[in-house]
């Protein structure tokens, strides 16, 4: 007689505790960190600091908790439920720092997120200087990551201008990062810059998604932030802060399109740009610049990130969005430094060993192939499919290259493929922009 074996446990998710603000309008405060958490994959437990009376222009009257609520609201959760990561945004009185600041106190192994929210985007104050005070000294001694904006780094440094050295003063409260947002710095793009005690240790640039900061914003990087350090712990920390907040409009999944070489290439690629494609390589065996200039050109109006195959000087040069790089192609960890705000790709064949020494380097993500028989590289190693199941431990995003066709994309996805890059099956279709839609349409 046979016996049916016990069902494992459900995965249980991991718990993030925000301390934030009531926000009616659910564009930022308590109910954009329970949505942006969740949606991230972890659990959201709240304790709610203030109540606002706002709109979407911005904030008119704010109600502190008396700090004994706070106290109590997080005391009676964390004796029932084990924390993976806090994080707090506006706690709405020096007494409420203080509060906040003897739970996370007596739970200090645990990552701490800081988001230290001054003012609404009208400029309505959130903060009177006593509370200001309380956070330099109570909780940035605390804070994994503090992502404050440019505004609210010169506030925090008291006086200094130089947004280097605004983190620099930060780091020397006690933090262990620093991310400053460019929200509202001048220029066309947004550039964020991740700090820690060395200095510099990442930027990235997206472009400015609307002309003036608007109250009711959704401090999304924040919560991926803290996501990240709970989900892979402190020793992996770095690479999650940097993937998941440098990069927040980047979302390593779904068709990654190869241009193809011969000629039309420009009309070609914005086809597949216009059926939807998450990354895009340059990829030609005569390098034409012209050609990489019109690619970039076509990236940008579709808000897709352009990749140069295996040239980090032509990247540079063009101000692409990253490289990739094969075994060949020169050094990662060189790279990486060069490439400082880019990604960085790189192919390891065949070889799981050869993707775990790209990630220690570096690599933003791992491509394994030829997965299939590869029409483009005829000679090329075939990568099993199990590559990706083993892959998955290395926590970046695993791209899948060589013959994949709309017939067997679907295996690599189930398989664990996060980005399937594609030339002949796109761009020799007769119908390329559809061809792309139905690829993305395998990721819903």
């Amino acid at each position: 007689m046979s016996h049916a074996s016990p069902e494992a446990p459900p995965a249980v998710p991991p718990m993030v505790l925000t301390f934030a603000a009531s926000d009616p309008t659910g564009g930022a405060g308590v109910q954009a960190d329970l949505l942006t958490i969740a949606a991230l994959g972890c659990h959201p437990l709240s304790v709610v600091t203030a109540l606002t009376v706002q709109d979407t222009h911005g904030v008119e009257r704010m109600l502190p908790i008396e700090a004994a609520w706070i106290a109590a609201q997080a005391e009676r959760v964390l004796a029932d439920i084990p924390v993976a990561a806090f994080k707090a945004g506006v706690l709405g009185s020096a007494q409420n720092v203080r509060a906040v600041s003897e739970v996370v106190a007596a739970h200090a192994a645990v990552p701490f997120v800081v988001d230290p929210v001054l003012a609404s985007g009208r400029g309505d104050a959130l903060a009177q200087e006593d509370a200001i005070e309380a956070l330099r000294e109570l909780i940035l001694p605390h804070v994994t990551v503090l992502t404050p904006n440019s505004l609210e780094a010169r506030r925090l440094a008291e006086g200094a201008t130089d947004l280097a050295e605004c983190a620099r003063r930060l780091l020397d409260h006690g933090c262990e990062y620093v991310l400053i947002t460019g929200t509202h710095e001048a220029g066309r793009d947004v550039v964020n810059v991740l700090y820690d005690a060395s200095g510099v240790v990442r930027e990235g640039a997206r472009r400015r998604a609307c002309p003036r900061p608007r109250a009711g914003r959704s401090r999304a990087g924040s919560a991926a932030l803290h996501l990240g350090v709970a989900r892979r712990g402190l020793q992996a920390g770095r690479r999650a802060i940097l993937t998941e907040s440098l990069f927040p409009a980047v979302k390593l999944r779904g068709l990654y399109a190869i241009t193809p070489e011969g000629g039309d290439v420009e009309r070609k690629t914005r086809l597949a740009l216009e059926g939807g494609i998450a990354l895009l390589q340059y990829r030609q065996k005569r390098r034409d610049r012209v050609l990489a200039r019109g690619i970039l050109r076509l990236g940008r109006e579709y808000r897709v990130p352009v990749i140069i195959n295996d040239d980090v000087e032509l990247a540079l040069e063009l101000g692409a969005d990253g490289v990739h790089l094969g075994r060949d192609d020169g050094d990662l960890a060189a790279a990486r430094k060069r490439l400082s705000g880019k990604l960085l790709g790189a192919s390891c064949y065949n070889q799981p060993d050869l993707a775990r020494i790209a990630v220690r380097a570096g690599a933003d993500y791992i491509a394994f192939g030829s997965v299939f028989p590869s029409p483009t590289k005829p000679g090329a190693v075939r990568a099993p499919l199990d590559l990706f199941v083993q892959g998955k431990s290395l926590d970046v995003p695993l791209a899948a290259i060589g013959g994949i066709t709309l017939h067997n994309a679907p295996q690599l996805i189930a398989a664990g493929a996060d980005l399937l890059a594609v030339i002949t099956d796109l761009f020799d279709a007769p119908d390329i922009r559809q061809r792309a839609r139905d690829y993305g349409k395998l990721f819903a």
